[in-house]
């Protein structure tokens, strides 16, 4: 399929949770054992933006050159997804989908891979909060393009919250599905959009996805050759337009049939998405420092976190109103910042109990007590904002505590479906089962100082004189008294197919 997975990432910290990420996906056999994988954050924590990401991560990944004959898939997954706080510890790209054990990651990597197996060769370059759905197996149109952009219709309110394709007016509609870009524009305004858009008030989004094949791997080749480390470059804004215009780039945009588009940029969109009804956020989140201590984050699924000043709101109220209404000025909460945000406004308590368990997201909780009361004791507490908070997260035990929730609830599924599904069917106990004899044949015992282990097979005898085998494994550990113990067994029925 791939001989290369790439995911870049926003600083080291957001990087190693990522290659833990991809370490379970393979142990689950989701990626195929040959594909190559990389994690590569921004340089020094600077954000050097989706081009300057994509060029960091080629020269890494290739300091030889780009392979022409092989498949590449780069994810940018980078951000501090500030208006979806609650995604910023694991990153959007591992946001958990209604599907269960299903990441945003894998939607894509499944969706993505199915155009992959129709490629020759290339490399495709897509966003980590973009996930899409086709209704079935999509089909290349063709193969003969240096690049083609995955395109979806939509109207004129979600063209101007994203990129749009601008193609040329004959071939702008809706029965085609391969359309010549003329140009491309970031966040346009309704009357731009107007000037191209098809008799449906519809335009062509993009959706993220890029396709590069023959020259414009070359000119991706030349750009980051000549790119200087730790610049900020923005791919869709800044090197599309660049792409188009080169009369050597055959630059196309591609509308499947039965495309499903959808963008996590905000918390409201993200639990429209999951069919989620909740009206308020609240998670808690470890500490690296102090020891054992953590915070609590709690907010509107309305707040966007980085409005500034008067458009700042907390619980759909603005903060300067809130303030006011609890007579508290603005340096209390914004002791040196300029810029005035939900983001960086030092709001929630560090608590120094253990909080062992990252709670869920909750439904119908009441509002913070310091909300509804920020006395003395909340003014004088050591406060975080949402910002430090993230800067702080202690992110190892996030995943290892997410990790631990999926378990927990995979358990309870299957414990759920024993006895009352025809794939789980009721075990009796073996062990219960009134067995008159065991014979031991050991297959082979080693010792290592105070522990030992042992293999091979034992025979159970029931009250009719019928045998059973059963394979095992033993280890065995001699305690402080001199006595041997079994701290670990195995045992099951020889596999017969």
């Amino acid at each position: 399929m791939w001989e290369n997975i790439i995911l870049t990432a926003t600083n080291f910290a957001q990087a190693e949770v990522f290659e833990s990420q991809l370490q379970r996906l393979r142990r689950a056999e989701v990626l195929d054992p040959g594909v190559r994988t990389w994690v590569i954050p921004d340089p020094d924590g600077q954000r050097i933006g989706s081009g300057g990401a994509t060029f960091n991560a080629l020269a890494t990944c290739f300091p030889q050159g780009i392979g022409f004959d092989q498949k590449t898939l780069m994810l940018h997954s980078g951000g501090d997804s500030q208006r979806i706080p609650h995604q910023s510890l694991q990153g959007k790209i591992f946001a958990s989908l209604p599907a269960p054990d299903f990441s945003v990651f894998e939607s894509i990597y499944q969706v993505l891979s199915q155009i992959g197996q129709q490629l020759e060769s290339g490399i495709v370059v897509a966003c980590g909060d973009t996930p899409l759905r086709f209704s079935g197996q999509p089909q290349l149109p063709s193969q003969d393009f240096d690049i083609l952009g995955i395109g979806h219709w939509a109207d004129l309110d979600l063209g101007t919250r994203h990129g749009v394709y601008q193609t040329a007016k004959p071939e702008f509609s809706k029965s085609q599905i391969l359309h010549q870009v003329k140009s491309v524009w970031q966040k346009a305004s309704t009357n731009l959009l107007k000037q191209f858009c098809n008799n449906d008030q519809q335009v062509i989004i993009d959706t993220g996805v890029l396709i590069f094949q023959g020259r414009s791997i070359d000119q991706l080749q030349n750009w980051t050759m000549e790119y200087n480390p730790g610049t900020f470059v923005d791919l869709y804004g800044q090197l599309l337009p660049q792409l188009i215009a080169s009369p050597f780039i055959d630059f196309r945009a591609w509308i499947p049939e039965q495309l499903q588009f959808f963008h996590s940029g905000t918390t409201r969109e993200y639990f429209d998405f999951i069919n989620n009804s909740k009206q308020t956020v609240k998670f808690a989140v470890p500490l690296s420092e102090p020891a054992d201590s953590w915070v609590e984050i709690s907010y509107n699924v309305d707040d966007n976190p980085k409005k500034v000043d008067d458009q700042a709101t907390l619980f759909g109220q603005s903060i300067y109103q809130w303030l006011r209404v609890n007579a508290h000025s603005a340096t209390s909460i914004w002791p040196h910042e300029e810029e005035r945000s939900l983001w960086n406004a030092q709001l929630f308590p560090v608590h120094r109990e253990i909080q062992d368990d990252n709670p869920e997201l909750s439904a119908d909780i009441d509002f913070p007590n310091w909300y509804l009361d920020p006395d003395d004791n909340w003014l004088k507490s050591k406060r975080l904002s949402i910002g430090e908070v993230m800067k702080l997260a202690d992110r190892h035990k996030i995943f290892k505590n997410e990790q631990k929730i999926k378990a927990e609830a995979l358990a309870s599924r299957i414990t759920g479906r024993i006895g009352s599904d025809s794939d789980f069917a009721e075990d009796k106990g073996f062990a219960l089962n009134p067995w008159i004899q065991v014979e031991f044949d050991n297959c082979s015992i080693n010792i290592y100082d105070d522990i030992a282990t042992a293999m091979g097979n034992y025979f159970f005898t029931d009250p009719s004189g019928e045998k059973t085998k059963v394979e095992f494994s033993f280890v065995y550990k001699k305690n402080k008294e001199g006595e041997i113990k079994i701290v670990l067994h195995h045992s099951s029925i020889p596999f017969n197919p």
